[in-house]
């Protein structure tokens, strides 16, 4: 199955670009300014850091259990 991950090192508007919702929930977290935020599905992290120039990462969903759901 072809991840986005596999592919070679891209910005996150190309990522976004490429990027197959899986509608499985993710948590971010932006080391940059302490904030932690749910997310739809992975691609809608990348596209959220493409639109709005951030770094959110994936981390565990559980660290996202005190936010209410989306």
């Amino acid at each position: 199955m072809w991840q986005i991950d596999t592919l070679p090192p891209l910005d996150s508007c190309s990522k976004a670009l490429a990027c197959i919702h899986s509608r499985r929930r993710r948590c971010g977290f932006n080391q940059a300014t302490g904030e932690l935020r749910r997310f739809l599905d992975r691609c809608d992290l990348i596209e959220f850091n493409c639109e709005y120039n951030t770094k959110f990462k994936k981390i565990k969903k559980s660290y996202c259990n005190q936010i209410p759901e989306i």
